[in-house]
């Protein structure tokens, strides 16, 4: 006969916390190895406490034996879930080899917590029914014990070699934090060894997990409102189906149940509804945030071309200034020349004057004209040259 005890009601009401987290997590699209891994982990946290909220509540013994058996097989499934998470969020490669030995083990011992009472069997206390340790059930601690201890070296071998990685840093403390804390609840082993106390490592195993649930969240960017909703949600479910256990007039248990059947399906419209609206969020801060970065980039681009345009504008002066400097140089040398020349031509055309060689005057006449239009030519050039430069404009002369 199954009757809800008192002392249920702290694992029931801390199932819901897992199950929670495992719905959130489930619906949302970010999954890698470390994220699977952990969502084993509140499977079997969830399986734990639903377990144990029967054993404490029901009255025959192979139906309590049976589900305290079930809980142990979800505690023990903890540890290699540890280890797997561990490897997963650390991303150690040589580890990776170890998860499968470890997973294999476990297998192995699988059934012997199910079959027989070598392992495990049960045993009433003023609480209820609750698991006992069998002769053989130290072997299971040794393993337990030995992948936690390992699983704790690679987390402070990690914590103190990433000092210079903050986040990393940030990420592995609280890891190892939380997991410290519900490394406490295995103080649950005490009962089955004989020691009278209500197990209450349930409570170290909550607050382990929602330390752990929000580094979760927190560096992998699970949105908190669908864990709210989800969370709340549960909870009414939870409340409805209590009614529907505890009531024993049939026709309110009808009432309750149809109740219980809207809430559901009102409550996983309403995560579905919430979970959409959330992606549709995320969908568009990953767009604006890629906006961002390509704007950024495209400015990047223009400043770079700038720069370049800016560098080939300088570069190009100067060669302009250089042409410039050589073109005036060179055209004063070459007036400088002509000059000479001309003031020897005319020098000698005035001591020809008074020869009666009409045809050398023509020659010397001939060759001053000529030196006229060349140094007409030269000095236009220089005033062109001057214009361009800043320097001077045309001289103005008066054509005869």
């Amino acid at each position: 006969m199954f009757e809800l005890s008192p002392y249920s009601l702290p694992t029931l009401i801390g199932s819901i916390l897992p199950l929670s987290l495992f719905v959130t997590i489930l619906l949302s699209k970010k999954k890698d190895a470390s994220i699977l891994t952990f969502l084993g982990f509140l499977a079997c946290m969830f399986f734990y406490l639903i377990a144990y909220t029967i054993t404490y509540s029901i009255q025959e013994e192979n139906i309590a034996r049976f589900f305290a058996k079930m809980a142990c097989v979800a505690v023990f499934l903890t540890a290699p879930f540890f280890y797997n998470f561990g490897v997963s969020f650390l991303n150690i490669e040589k580890e990776k080899k170890y998860v499968l030995i470890i997973w294999t083990i476990a297998i192995i011992f699988l059934p012997f917590f199910v079959i027989g009472d070598a392992f495990l069997s049960t045993s009433r206390h003023w609480w209820g029914w609750y698991s006992k340790a069998g002769p053989l059930h130290p072997i299971s601690l040794i393993i337990w014990y030995g992948v936690l201890l390992r699983f704790f070296y690679l987390l402070f071998k990690t914590y103190f070699n990433s000092k210079r990685l903050p986040m990393l840093h940030q990420q592995t403390k609280l890891v190892i934090i939380s997991f410290l804390i519900l490394s406490v609840a295995s103080i649950d082993y005490a009962p089955k060894y004989g020691a009278d106390f209500f197990p209450f490592g349930w409570a170290f195993a909550l607050v382990g997990s929602a330390i752990l649930s929000y580094t979760i969240f927190k560096y992998r960017l699970f949105n908190l409102k669908v864990a709210v909703t989800t969370f709340f949600t549960i909870t009414i479910w939870l409340v409805f189906f209590g009614r529907v256990l505890l009531t024993t007039n049939p026709t309110q248990r009808l009432v309750d149940g149809s109740l219980f059947v809207f809430v559901v399906v009102f409550g996983v419209l309403l995560i579905k509804s919430v979970n959409k609206e959330v992606a549709q969020k995320e969908e568009l801060a990953d767009l604006n945030l890629h906006l961002e970065e390509k704007v950024a980039e495209q400015t990047i681009e223009v400043r770079k071309s700038y720069e370049v345009e800016k560098k080939a504008r300088i570069e190009l002066e100067e060669l302009n200034h250089a042409k410039n400097d050589f073109v005036l140089a060179s055209q004063h040398n070459l007036r400088t020349p002509l000059t000479i020349t001309k003031g020897y031509v005319d020098e000698i055309g005035a001591k020809t004057q008074n020869l009666n060689d009409s045809e050398l005057k023509t020659f010397i006449d001939k060759t001053k004209n000529s030196l006229d239009i060349l140094a007409q030519l030269i000095n236009g050039l220089i005033d062109v040259t001057d214009l361009k430069v800043g320097k001077e404009g045309f001289s103005k002369k008066e054509k005869n």
